[in-house]
């Protein structure tokens, strides 16, 4: 123990652990990561040394999180949450979806009082991305007037993470849904959702927030542009729905684009038949032939061209459109 208080160690401002001059490791977050090539009796002396160097370190780093900006920290794979680019701790379920709680990562150099003060300073990351990212959702939840309105409602879809797949938003009358418009709430024909929700930022936090919640790994989330795409056998049960994807027969469909094209062939087909709308496979993103399944599952009978619809002369029918009975897409 003698030989090894008499070595000299420190740590450098980039982290590098230096015994006696040389470097022997790294240390990243509250870990020390030790030079592979270090070997023997001589490694034992020197890993000792940096050891103690590192204790001395850790209460100045453990201030440094402390004290960081928010921009300082970052969402990493599995869960983890990154500072000095590492993991140093982890998302675990907590009281609700929106807030999952912070699980510091073992360290040798951490006692419990500073592991206590990283977790609370990381809570306070995580809970300020999630206001920050889901902001249209938790003003909606809190809005005063609406919120005693729709209270339950609210907190349905403030649990679901924004969006609630169903005839929610057909069961409410004109005046309902425009009071929800005005806080950003679409009630849809085939669900209740805040579009704002959709966009990249949010759908991420989205899908973090899910995965922590039911314990499972987030699929990678389709690229923003893309508006439909094939069942995906390896997405959890129910992510799709909660990340807003409709499930139409062969393909599943973004919610934003279904409401839309669904409203603008409702209205088309108000008063009956109407001739289909050129480029709407293309709408879709999908092949012609799948558009008769897709247009069904959304509430639409195609007509194929040339069928008559009565017994008058004149030239074959376009390809037409029927509304079906309304139902719901499940």
């Amino acid at each position: 123990a003698g030989g090894t208080q008499n070595l000299l160690s420190a740590v450098t401002r980039r982290g590098e652990v230096i015994v006696e001059g040389h470097p022997v490791g790294r240390v990243g977050g509250f870990n020390f990561f030790p030079d592979p090539d270090a070997e023997g009796e001589e490694r034992r002396l020197v890993l000792r040394a940096a050891r103690r160097a590192l204790r001395e370190e850790m209460p100045r780093r453990v201030a440094a999180a402390e004290a960081a900006p928010d921009g300082g920290f970052a969402f990493g794979a599995d869960d983890t949450l990154i500072w000095d680019d590492v993991p140093i701790a982890r998302l675990r379920p907590g009281g609700s979806a929106l807030r999952p709680r912070v699980q510091v990562a073992d360290s040798e150099f951490l006692d419990g009082a500073q592991r206590e003060r990283l977790r609370g300073r990381l809570q306070r990351f995580v809970d300020d991305s999630v206001r920050k990212e889901l902001a249209p959702l938790l003003a909606a939840a809190n809005d005063g007037p609406l919120q005693r309105q729709f209270r339950g409602l609210l907190h349905r879809l403030t649990e679901a993470l924004g969006l609630l797949l169903g005839d929610e938003g057909e069961k409410l009358g004109p005046s309902e849904r425009a009071a929800l418009k005005t806080i950003g709430v679409k009630a849809g024909r085939f669900g209740l959702f805040l579009p704002t929700l959709l966009k990249p930022r949010a759908a991420s936090m989205r899908a973090r927030l899910w995965s922590v919640h039911h314990g499972v790994v987030a699929p990678t989330l389709p690229a923003p542009d893309l508006v439909s795409l094939p069942p995906q056998p390896d997405w959890p049960l129910s992510f799709a729905e909660t990340m807003g994807w409709l499930e139409v027969g062969p393909v599943l469909l973004r919610l934003d684009i279904a409401e839309r094209v669904a409203a603008e062939l409702a209205w088309a087909t108000r008063r009956g038949a109407a001739a289909m709308p050129a480029g709407l496979a293309s709408r879709f993103s999908v092949k012609a032939d799948l558009l008769p399944v897709v247009l069904r599952r959304l509430g639409f009978r195609v007509l194929p061209a040339g069928v008559a619809l009565t017994d008058q002369f004149g030239p074959p029918a376009p390809a037409m459109l029927l509304p079906l009975r309304r139902r719901k897409i499940s």
